[in-house]
């Protein structure tokens, strides 16, 4: 039976992706503090927070601000000419890198990153600014504690580089590296870490091949968004050049009249919609200061189902019986699985159901 065009242009925004940026604000909401009592510092505090403040003993900087990036961003300024900042200048990058690499979540307690992964579909991607392992923590322990597949997990990309993410340039393969001089499974060659871009303002997101692989991914996957949501991205101004690429990519927003973007934050609307304005069509936005009263917590692995049912189809809201706080691995796993039965299940040719909403079509 031939479908009408209504159906089919349901059908179709409804399995377009969602595309996740996440931020430091994420990774600092994602726990207070990782499985050793490690936490994420926000730019704002990181020197002091991370102990780092041993590395500029004897070395004046001009700088009066604590931010991270105003202080990396002098010491790669002042490293082309002077000896004294480029060996401070390594000194930080590679205690930012074990930092980072000594990061875990804590054992057995779910974080908004556990909710946030078991929250999307294969079909969706997870976008981070973020050098921690937590993420890919994460998308590991959705498959060990039973709750998805690894081929249901939703896609992602290390805009960044990340410390615990490494490549095979012959296999084109990306996997994450436990150990120093780990090999690919399939070729045996010893894979690449991920390089990590340091918080400059001119950053060259195409220098680097592997980086410039994350970007085109989130290229393709932003042309063709359904919703956009930001995470604790509060687009710096070190993060100009990538700011541009998120805009060239998606696309003037005039041409996204169906389209959503929403904000995770702690920042007031109005910072945040002035900052981000040139993704916004009109007023298709929201913004909520905590996961759990986002769509991705109220209405999992169905956040482009509701979002057309209640902007398009006029249904109205129910949603009464997504995650919330304290739940645990089972109960996460227990209100996932008869949605993931129903994608398993369910023809291509099939609009996906909708428990979020009083009623469904059909």
């Amino acid at each position: 039976m031939k479908m009408d065009k209504r159906y089919q242009f349901e059908l179709k925004t409804k399995s377009r992706p969602h595309v996740v940026i996440l931020g430091a604000g994420a990774s600092a909401a994602a726990t207070a503090g990782d499985s050793c009592g490690f936490h994420i510092p926000t730019m704002d505090n990181f020197i002091k927070e991370a102990g780092f403040g041993y590395l500029f003993d004897g070395f004046h900087l001009h700088t009066k601000s604590n931010n991270l990036e105003a202080i990396y961003s002098e010491l790669s300024e002042r490293s082309k000419v002077d000896k004294e900042a480029e060996a401070v200048k390594k000194k930080l990058e590679t205690a930012l890198s074990t930092y980072m690499k000594n990061l875990s979540l804590p054992i057995g307690i779910p974080t908004i990153y556990d909710f946030l992964v078991a929250s999307l579909t294969s079909k969706d991607l997870i976008a981070t600014f973020n050098w921690d392992p937590l993420l890919i923590n994460a998308l590991s322990r959705a498959t060990l504690y039973g709750i998805k597949t690894d081929d249901e997990l939703p896609q992602t990309a290390f805009l960044h580089g990340n410390a615990k993410n490494g490549y095979c340039d012959k296999c084109r393969i990306e996997t994450i590296i436990n150990q120093q001089g780990q090999r690919c499974r399939y070729c045996g060659e010893i894979l690449a870490p991920s390089k990590l871009l340091y918080p400059t303002k001119d950053k060259n997101y195409k220098s680097d091949s592997h980086i410039k692989s994350q970007w085109t991914k989130l290229e393709l996957y932003l042309k063709h968004a359904y919703q956009i949501t930001i995470f604790g991205y509060s687009a710096p101004k070190s993060d100009t050049a990538a700011m541009k690429l998120i805009k060239n990519d998606y696309g003037k927003k005039d041409k996204h009249p169906i389209e959503q973007v929403n904000f995770i934050d702690l920042k007031g609307i109005d910072e945040l919609y002035r900052r981000f304005k040139g993704l916004i069509y009109h007023d298709h936005y929201s913004c909520v200061n905590d996961f759990f009263k986002s769509t991705l917590a109220t209405c999992p692995r169905r956040t482009n189902e509701y979002l057309f049912d209640v902007t398009m189809n006029v249904i109205w809201g129910n949603i009464k019986n997504g995650f919330k706080q304290n739940m645990s691995f089972d109960d996460i796993r227990e209100i996932v699985e008869p949605l993931l039965q129903k994608e398993r299940t369910n023809s291509k040719g099939q609009v996906l159901d909708d428990p979020y909403v009083c009623f469904t079509n059909g």
